[in-house]
């Protein structure tokens, strides 16, 4: 529901445009109220679940978020909608932190944990591109409207087994004082990178409100790590991102969400735009992003990560996804779904479900229960910046690369057809790119690897000086 809220609004908007009379400059609010909101409280949200509890705050938050939605759905004027949007953002702050919390403080044996955050990555992953179907369908059919709606039907499941979780004893974290300095400044910080690369595609990377909100990102991030350092209780323990094992993990999620959001973004557009396919049509032709990603997360979790740890498993989710937009680079407007649309896609899907669920357990395994709220919601977090990068530089590159190839049209093609060509270049050179730079990460993950390996094979006495990552890496370790 929280991943699926982030798209299933794109898919509505052109509807909801026409009814609700916005211009085309207000619409991007549609989708930036809610990532601006979710992203910059979520660690508040990750506090107050460590000081009332995971159940309590579960309950609140999915309330909080069908009412929301419902608001959104009565919604008579474009105010109403982005008052909805920013309240289904401040709830989901409070329910991502709770929800991760909830699956990793219940599932503490490793390999019934291993199923479960198989189940849950691939449900997180999943999210993004269902949103993308399921609002093809429901404004197809329904009307713009239950894009909204339908989270009241997923509140109420939430609800109707919220009562069979176990009450966990969170006596420490509610006597851990709060460090509210912190959490402003890193809240702060949050909310002037994600409001910042949320204007680039209207604005540009040059303009001041864009540059302002980037230097201001920086100067929050600096006095934050002073005060993660010099505080007496912090936020969290700075020793949750001094383990290189950890700090992959976080990577692998916020490179999720990017290559999530980038991809949709510029599929969804070549093919409703290019292709002359409709929402539904469009949907419909991710499912198989959706298949390989649940299919992938429990292979990752039940099979690869046991056998060759979460590292090389992360590592071949990135070579996937290097693979499939490598594919996607050759993008042409002659193309029809099969068979290279549908393999890229396919491809996409197992890169994200390889390291997804992998990626989501390690960053929350071994985290002390007074640390877990908060641990959660920078899981989330990495999430949802990733994601906000991945519009902002999908859409700049996207656009910016299409005016340069308009400029200088090519002799070959006719001048009434050029700009559909234009487009598809466009978004195949922005494909080429994040080929790239998946394929590079995933040599350094697998050089990261390497690295543990031949230092947990070290001597005793030479692990002193090069210890290995407390960490576990494997089945073996």
């Amino acid at each position: 529901m929280i991943v699926l809220d982030a798209t299933i609004i794109a898919i509505a908007l052109p509807a909801a445009q026409l009814e609700l009379g916005f211009g085309d400059a207000e619409k991007q609010w549609a989708v930036s109220a809610y990532a601006i909101t979710f992203g910059a409280l979520l660690l508040i949200g990750g506090r107050i679940v460590e000081r009332v509890g995971i159940r309590l705050a579960f309950g609140v938050a999915a309330v909080g978020f069908a009412l929301a939605s419902v608001l959104g759905g009565f919604a008579g004027s474009f105010v109403v909608l982005i008052l909805a949007r920013v309240l289904q953002g401040l709830f989901a702050a409070l329910l991502g932190p709770a929800n991760l919390s909830m699956v990793a403080s219940t599932f503490v044996e490793p390999r019934v944990r291993a199923r479960a955050f198989a189940v849950f990555g691939s449900t997180a992953g999943a999210g993004a591109a269902l949103g993308l179907v399921l609002g093809g369908v429901l404004t197809e059919y329904f009307g713009w409207r239950w894009c909204l709606f339908v989270n009241v039907m997923f509140a109420l499941v939430c609800l109707l087994n919220i009562a069979s979780a176990p009450a966990r004893a969170e006596s420490a974290a509610k006597r851990r004082p709060t460090d509210f300095l912190g959490l402003a400044l890193g809240s702060s910080a949050l909310f002037f990178f994600i409001f910042g690369v949320s204007e680039v595609a209207t604005r540009g990377w040059d303009d001041f409100l864009v540059i302002g909100c980037l230097g201001l990102t920086g100067l929050a991030l600096l006095l934050f790590a002073w005060r993660l350092a010099r505080a007496r209780d912090p936020i969290f323990p700075p020793s949750l991102l001094a383990q290189g094992l950890r700090r992959t993990a976080y990577l692998a999620v916020a490179l999720v969400g990017f290559s999530q959001m980038a991809s949709s973004l510029y599929l969804s557009y070549f093919m409703q735009g290019t292709l002359e396919m409709s929402a539904l049509q469009t949907g419909l032709a991710l499912v198989p992003l959706v298949i390989g990603l649940v299919v992938a997360a429990v292979i990752s979790m039940r099979v690869l990560v046991l056998r060759i740890g979460p590292r090389y498993t992360i590592a071949l989710g990135l070579a996937f996804q290097a693979g499939a937009f490598a594919i996607l680079s050759m993008l042409v407007p002659t193309w029809g779904y099969v068979p290279w649309i549908l393999l890229g896609v396919t491809l996409l899907g197992w890169g994200i479900g390889l390291m997804m669920a992998p990626a989501v357990s390690t960053a929350t395994e071994g985290v002390p229960a007074e640390n877990s709220g908060v641990a959660s919601s920078l899981t989330n977090t990495a999430q949802q910046v990733g994601g906000a990068i991945g519009v902002a530089a999908a859409t700049t590159f996207a656009v910016t690369r299409f005016e340069a190839l308009l400029a200088h049209p090519d002799s070959r093609v006719s001048e009434g057809e050029w700009s559909a060509w234009a487009q598809s270049y466009a978004y195949g050179n922005g494909f080429a790119v994040l080929a790239a730079l998946y394929a590079v990460t995933a040599l350094l993950v697998m050089l990261s690897a390497a690295v543990h390996q031949r230092r947990a094979a070290l001597p005793a006495a030479m692990q002193t000086h090069f210890p290995p990552s407390t960490m576990n890496d494997g089945a073996q370790q």
